[in-house]
């Protein structure tokens, strides 16, 4: 059986994350500017619709990603607090006053560490059995 040729394919990449800019082979924060302008250059160009759609979105937001390119920062741990408040107020559909859910979401998202007033060791003193690998209510 007789092979055929193989063909080249054309890349859907622009020749710049090819190519790499420092010597390990990988770009870095400060080549990321150029990259990004000759993506976008590169992406407007293109015949393909969901590219240039996500050349539009990533021109729109081309600051914020720097930013986090520079800082490492993301708004993550907010967005995880306020999830968590949500939560919060949710299972405190019922209650009578906002006072309550104040209370409430400073209780469970205010870092407050409540310890028990007995442990086992306690109990144990006062003369009641507990058993070692049982757990209090």
């Amino acid at each position: 059986m007789r092979r055929r040729p193989t063909r080249r394919r054309k890349s859907c990449t622009p020749s710049c994350a090819r190519s790499g800019r420092s010597g390990s082979g990988q770009a870095t924060a400060g080549d990321a500017p150029g990259l990004i302008d000759e993506w976008l250059a590169w992406a407007s160009r293109s015949r393909l619709k969901p590219f240039v759609k996500l050349g539009r979105t990533v021109r729109k937001h081309a600051e914020g990603i720097l930013a986090y390119l520079d800082t490492r920062m993301t708004n993550g741990p907010v967005e995880g607090v306020n999830n968590k408040l949500r939560v919060v107020a949710r299972r405190a559909y019922g209650f009578h006053s906002p006072g309550a859910l104040i209370s409430m979401l400073f209780l469970c998202c205010g870092g407050i560490e409540l310890a028990p007033p007995f442990t086992h060791t306690c109990l144990r003193r006062l003369g009641f059995a507990v058993a070692s690998d049982q757990t209090l209510p």
